[in-house]
């Protein structure tokens, strides 16, 4: 192995320097690919070696040490790696030299290692289920974090996925949207309503805090937020114009004419310039409408109905247009009396700038509420 080292480059550099990781990242990929070249499988079984023994000695160091997550850290990279490098292993066994691969056989000692990191979390968790069981939902909250670090080590630990649903139906707080507008009729309102809210994208959690809408009301129900459409304003249609003038003398071509001359003394052929005198007028309009509305909220406790936060938000849109006509010569067109870039587009209705609004606002509502909510907890 010392000369075979010594005469190659490239991953087997990397392997006498010991950088493993990057060699059998190389490796794996061109072997993936094909490039079955020996100095490929050469690299690729010293780096795969040299890596699963690594990890196998801190693996069983750990496991004996009862060192329970680090050894199920390292022995979960080993069947990892194994996975990763499974087309490369195969390629691998078509040239016969599996036999060189050092494949380790851990995951009974990965699960076993599993399973003590999660009872060490569950008891970690115990005494916060205990005060979550009290109605304490900071507690909740904290066994739900570690109840999830139990499911990593161990999915089937048993009573986990049970317990951890609960945790969470504790620790989460549900709010319902109910939404109102004024000044629209129904078909109307439900359009706008839609293009606000975007009923696909719910129900939405934002770290503790889940909002739900009325055709997708959970088992619990925290709060109720009503939000009411006011103030709706599509604006006017605004339209301004500017024109400008421009002359020009441009230069059509040449005609050929004979003189007489007095040098030659005789006529002779010469070439004159043909100029003609244009003109052109461009007109730029400049065409803009917004549309705006104000979202009224209250947060009411859904027990009780008492109003717990009022608040307001405004939701605006905008569009325009600008584009140009022009009479006369357009070879005249140049200087400060160019047309604008732009197609003439007729101005949105009334409804469609509000729904423009609406979904501009309806991308970071809940982030907007939620803020609004967090200022006063």
């Amino acid at each position: 192995m010392v000369l075979l080292l010594a005469g190659c480059a490239g991953p087997l550099t990397l392997v006498r320097k010991g950088n493993f990781e990057k060699a059998l990242k190389i490796t794996n990929k061109r072997l993936e690919k094909g490039n079955i070249r020996v100095k490929n499988i050469n690299a690729f079984i010293y780096s795969f070696n040299g890596l699963h023994e690594r990890d196998s000695i801190r693996a069983h160091t750990s496991f004996e040490q009862r060192s329970w997550m680090a050894a199920h850290h390292y022995f979960k990279k080993i069947i990892d790696r194994h996975s990763d490098c499974t087309e490369a292993i195969t390629h691998i066994a078509q040239y016969d030299r599996s036999a060189e691969l050092h494949l380790i056989d851990v995951d009974s000692l990965l699960l076993e290692a599993g399973r003590q990191s999660a009872i060490f979390y569950y008891e970690k968790a115990s005494p916060h289920i205990a005060a979550a069981a009290d109605g304490e939902i900071s507690a909740a909250r904290r066994a739900y974090e570690l109840m999830d670090t139990v499911l990593y080590y161990h999915p089937d630990f048993p009573g986990g996925q049970m317990l951890s649903s609960r945790l969470f139906d504790q620790a989460a707080t549900g709010i319902l949207i109910k939404s109102y507008s004024v000044g629209l009729d129904i078909a109307e309102q439900q359009e706008l309503l839609s293009e606000l809210l975007a009923p696909k994208s719910y129900p939405q959690q934002l770290d503790w805090t889940i909002y739900f809408l009325e055709d997708s009301i959970p088992t619990d129900i925290d709060a109720i937020l009503e939000i009411e459409l006011q103030d709706l304003d599509a604006g006017r249609n605004s339209e301004s114009t500017s024109t400008c003038s421009r002359s020009e003398t441009i230069c059509l071509g040449t005609v050929t004419k004979k003189v007489w001359s007095k040098k030659d003394s005789a006529y002779i052929q010469v070439e004159e310039p043909v100029y003609e005198d244009v003109s052109v007028q461009v007109t730029t309009y400049e065409r803009s409408k917004r549309g705006s509305f104000s979202v009224h909220c209250t947060l009411l406790d859904s027990t009780a109905q008492k109003s717990l936060l009022d608040f307001k938000l405004t939701a605006s849109a905008s569009w325009s247009n600008t584009f140009s006509k022009y009479t006369g010569d357009r070879r005249a067109i140049g200087g400060f009396c160019c047309p604008a870039i732009g197609s003439n587009s007729s101005f949105p209705s009334d409804l469609s700038m509000l729904k423009r609004a609406a979904r501009q606002m309806g991308r970071g509502l809940p982030g907007e509420i939620d803020t609004r909510i967090a200022e006063v907890r």
